[in-house]
């Protein structure tokens, strides 16, 4: 009778350590999903066109293919690492939109 409680309690034992590792892969798994969910939110971009909605991690060609070809554009390397900036002028110039990217990957957006 003593193997028996042994091998229940050590049963028990296993599912709390399963369940505990469980919630923190869930509670790990859902605060990354908050963090990538708040880069992909979308805005919008005020173009003389009309209003285009961009977000962050988009590649380089779907902005120029929704924005156009900039006005301006530049780039430099480091290493393995590609930045681009695109700028794009509005409203008889008062506008200025700055695109960066990396490798491809919008990454930051200014509005000068």
């Amino acid at each position: 009778m003593e193997t028996k409680k042994v091998i229940k309690y050590g049963c028990l034992g296993c599912l709390l350590v399963y369940g505990v590792l469980a919630l923190i892969y869930f509670a790990t798994s859902f605060f990354m999903m908050a963090s990538d969910s708040e880069k992909n939110r979308p805005f919008e971009v005020q173009t003389d066109e009309g209003i285009v909605t961009l977000h962050l991690g988009m590649p380089k060609d779907s902005v120029i293919l929704l924005l156009g070809e900039p006005n301006d554009k530049r780039a430099s390397s480091y290493g393995n690492t590609i930045n681009e900036t695109l700028k794009y002028y509005y409203s008889d110039d008062t506008q200025i939109y700055k695109f960066e990217f990396e490798n491809g990957t919008l990454e930051n957006f200014y509005l000068n």
